[in-house]
């Protein structure tokens, strides 16, 4: 479930997601200079998610729920803070049924996944019952993304989690 800091550092606010929205796209981190308040995926990222969907990024965020592992930039990897947060979110979903969509392999290996390669962008069930799917991370940087094939995967898959939300 999204998580804002309130105006106490230690006290965290929990926003319920709106009623309708089914899935769950986890992403990693903000980016390095990401402002503190921003959304999480909003940037480049999540416009290519859109993009991928075939539809307005404003679209894309309103059916589906954002969410990051960690809160803030790090440049160490925290695997432990990242565990902890999936393993909360993977209770929720199993709860209420929503599916979740990783990006990338930190997210994936911190919700003790690890599809191979040809699983990625596909949809299984989790042993708890949650459907899950793990995808390659939108960043770019990846030569992941240098192939058209994969590209074309990854708008099938994104404009199916768009369907699926909406």
């Amino acid at each position: 479930m999204p998580r804002e800091a309130s105006e106490s550092d230690d006290e965290i606010v929990e926003r319920p997601p709106r009623e309708s929205r089914v899935v769950i796209v986890v992403g990693e981190q903000p980016p390095q200079l990401a402002d503190p308040g921003a959304e999480p995926l909003r940037g480049q990222s999540g416009d290519r998610l859109a993009e991928w969907a075939g539809v307005q990024v404003t679209d894309f965020f309103s059916a589906i729920e954002a969410i990051n592992l960690v809160d803030s930039y790090s440049q160490r990897w925290p695997i432990e803070e990242a565990r902890a947060r999936a393993a909360e979110i993977l209770a929720i979903a199993r709860g209420e049924g929503w599916a979740i969509a990783t990006l990338g392999s930190r997210v994936a290996a911190a919700f003790s996944f690890d599809p191979p390669p040809e699983h990625v962008h596909h949809w299984f069930e989790e042993s708890g019952g949650a459907k899950v799917a793990c995808a390659a991370h939108p960043s770019g940087k990846s030569r992941y993304w240098n192939l058209a094939k994969n590209v074309a995967a990854a708008r099938r898959f994104w404009s199916h989690v768009y369907r699926m939300a909406a």
